[in-house]
């Protein structure tokens, strides 16, 4: 919510770009690698490219931490 810069998320199994699909995220107060998120307001931003280069952007409500 402070307006910093995006965190690029790669799955633990995925080191590169994700397939096409439906995905769940967790929002926790750990992060993957089990230290403290610090508290505060986020949301979760998913940009995409489909196979005919249009990008697709969606935004998560606001989810609060701490």
């Amino acid at each position: 919510a402070d307006g910093e810069a995006p965190v690029p998320v790669l799955g633990t199994r995925q080191p590169g770009a994700w397939p096409a699909g439906t995905y769940r995220v967790l929002v926790s107060a750990r992060g993957s690698d089990g230290a403290d998120v610090a508290p505060g307001r986020y949301r979760v931003r998913v940009r995409a490219t489909a196979a005919d280069g249009t990008v697709l952007r969606r935004t998560s409500g606001v989810v609060a931490i701490g």
